[in-house]
């Protein structure tokens, strides 16, 4: 009975659906990447050094190199188009993780003009309306701890390390260059680990060191002297809106593009993952 369908940019199935029921579709882009713009084309997470290479070469390189990436890219939505034969929709020429996933009544682009803004290869009915800003409600809780908020007003502001959602798999290495790090500067520190490596590396906590789960970002960034995380789109956009200088260690797909993103706003520093030591961070 829905009247109207509004898709994510990976709710693949969700738009096949609106397809096959012949309903009309709003998609909502969370990052600038998806649009793959060649006027303000997007950071390669694989290619970083290659996408800024040719990029510098102009609009014709730049506009071969994203239609290349997306030809390669083809075979990852396979599974997609498969779907698509099986129930009963006409093959597309559109490329289902780009131009497919934007076709549709109108598009909403989830973030700052600032931190992307129009252009003309963009879909005409595009509406860049800002940023969405939102800290998971886990139990109820959508402020600071107590415990948190004694740990931030007994000296000075501390330095913020987060690694984000999607690098919780591979945090090892951020938590324990972090570490270093934080006593390269000898400064006060909180890190947010997801509750299970908070648990794990809660015995490094000091006096000067805090090691926490969940916190919200909308309330803690604007404490921080400074914020570092991965550079997933939410937050980058905390981090942005707390006004405090970042430094940014990308770990996949759009985040090195937001990186550069933010670099270019200077209002903070992308660092590769790799690079990701202490001493560079202490820097």
């Amino acid at each position: 009975d829905a009247d109207l369908v509004v898709t994510h940019s990976a709710a693949y199935g969700a738009r096949l659906a609106a397809d096959k029921r012949g309903l009309p579709n709003v998609a909502i882009v969370l990052q600038p990447m998806l649009l793959m713009s060649a006027y303000d084309p997007p950071i390669v997470a694989t290619m970083p050094r290659l996408s800024r290479w040719i990029y510098r070469r102009g609009l014709g390189p730049t506009r071969a190199y994203l239609n290349l990436g997306k030809r390669l890219g083809r075979r990852w939505a396979r599974p997609i188009e498969a779907l698509r034969h099986r129930i009963g929709l006409p093959a597309s020429s559109e490329h289902p993780l780009f131009e497919g996933q934007l076709r549709g009544e109108a598009q909403i682009a989830l973030f700052s003009p600032l931190f992307g803004g129009p252009q003309p290869d963009h879909p005409p009915a595009l509406h860049i309306v800002g940023f969405a800003f939102y800290d998971s409600e886990t139990g109820g809780q959508n402020d600071l701890t107590e415990e948190m908020k004694r740990f931030i007003a007994s000296g000075p502001a501390p330095y913020v390390f987060t690694q984000g959602t999607s690098a919780v798999q591979d945090a090892e290495d951020f938590i324990r260059e972090s570490l270093a790090a934080i006593e390269h500067l000898k400064s006060r520190a909180v890190l947010v680990l997801d509750a299970q490596r908070a648990e794990q590396w809660r015995s490094r906590a000091t006096s000067d060191v805090m090691i926490t789960g969940y916190a919200p970002y909308s309330k803690l960034f604007p404490l921080a002297h400074a914020n570092v995380h991965h550079g997933g789109v939410g937050t980058t956009a905390q981090a942005l809106r707390a006004g405090k200088p970042q430094l940014i260690a990308p770990y996949l797909v759009d985040q090195p593009d937001n990186a550069a993103r933010v670099e270019r706003l200077g209002c903070g520093r992308g660092l590769d993952l790799k690079s990701y030591r202490a001493a560079l961070v202490g820097e």
